[in-house]
């Protein structure tokens, strides 16, 4: 099972610009991505830093622990000014786990003119991760 965590941390360009990260397993989740993906994130907006997106799309759910077998596509990560929605997940959520089953960049972003791809472009050979549900919902409510 993989571990998530929200933590401070700063921007690359301002040390002193403090927000909170996704962290899985222990890493940066958009650094790790970044990583195993550099052509992805090496035009448009995905070169720049991103804000997690979990909390407000988690909170559009009624949370109970009665959730499960639920299946939605929500993003994950946005823009500084809370407008753009940057990188989504496919998420699983069962009666104990919440799993992230792939990821998508918002094509709207990836500085392609005349884009006619569809909206959601999805990572190719995404390993799923899988969480605890309790520990997810710490991070996310």
């Amino acid at each position: 099972m993989n571990t998530i965590e929200m933590r401070n941390t700063h921007l690359k360009r301002n040390k002193n610009a403090l927000y909170k990260d996704i962290y899985v397993d222990g890493m940066p989740f958009q650094a790790s991505l970044k990583k195993r993906y550099p052509l992805e994130f090496s035009t448009g907006r995905y070169r720049e830093e991103f804000i997690p997106r979990l909390m407000s799309k988690w909170n559009n759910i009624n949370h109970s622990s009665e959730i499960q077998n639920l299946n939605i596509i929500a993003p994950i990560y946005g823009c500084h000014d809370n407008c753009c929605m940057y990188l989504f997940a496919e998420i699983e959520y069962t009666d104990a786990e919440v799993k992230w089953l792939r990821i998508a960049q918002d094509s709207n972003h990836l500085g392609i003119k005349n884009n006619e791809m569809e909206p959601l472009v999805w990572l190719n050979d995404f390993k799923n991760l899988v969480f605890d549900k309790s520990e997810y919902q710490k991070i996310c409510c």
